[in-house]
């Protein structure tokens, strides 16, 4: 087999492999999005139990169970200790950019996102 059809053989099967982990995130950070987005005080019952899964998974990357934890802790605005762990994602380069703007949101809620940070939101949902 040539070298180049080796190098695109493993390309391709090292994407395939990516895919599944890339989706994931994917939904962790619309479902981040999407009750952040809905967010009036505090997460449902139901949306804190989508948090919790999302703070179980062994998909999600420890930025988003960061971002899942202190959105399900949230009483009107984050508490001082998540607040920090937030600043922590918000300055990780490593992090996506999605997650890293989702952590900056949430330092910013007071009861619910503004209309400016909704319409970031609406865009990663």
């Amino acid at each position: 087999m040539p070298i180049k059809s080796l190098i695109l053989a493993l390309s391709i099967a090292l994407t395939s492999l990516a895919a599944p982990l890339s989706h994931a995130a994917d939904e962790a950070t619309r479902t981040i999005a999407t009750i952040l987005y809905n967010l009036n005080h505090f997460p449902s019952d139901s949306e804190k139990a989508s948090l919790q899964a999302i703070v179980a998974s062994d998909s999600a990357t420890d930025a988003e169970k960061t971002v899942a934890s202190a959105l399900a802790n949230i009483q009107h605005k984050v508490s001082d200790t998540d607040a920090a762990a937030l600043q922590q994602v918000v300055d990780n380069a490593e992090a996506s950019a999605e997650v890293r703007e989702l952590a900056q949101i949430l330092l910013n809620v007071m009861h619910s996102p503004s209309a400016e940070d909704k319409g970031k939101l609406q865009a990663m949902m």
